[in-house]
């Protein structure tokens, strides 16, 4: 399964990019994907633009769905937002 590592430097440029777009989800439910390697940010914009995230996976070349969910579980919790994940 794809990783990516430093999260300074991916909350550094989620927080770059909420403001650059001025991106505020309160109050929305998104329905995404939990990903790995860099597409996990996709989920974690979201979350940490104030939406409920809600993030379905299935098992793939790129990861089983239980190793997906967990490394967005894991993202997640490091930025200090909640996601919700399921197949």
């Amino acid at each position: 399964m794809q990783r990516i590592d430093n999260p300074q430097r991916i909350r550094r440029l989620i927080n770059q990019a909420i403001t650059a777009c001025d991106l505020e989800l309160s109050g929305l439910t998104v329905l995404t994907e939990a990903a790995s390697g860099a597409s996990v940010t996709t989920s974690l914009i979201a979350a940490m633009a104030g939406a409920t995230v809600k993030a379905v996976t299935r098992n793939s070349s790129y990861g089983s769905a239980d190793e997906v969910a967990e490394y967005t579980r894991q993202w997640a919790a490091n930025m200090g937002v909640d996601i919700v994940t399921g197949k």
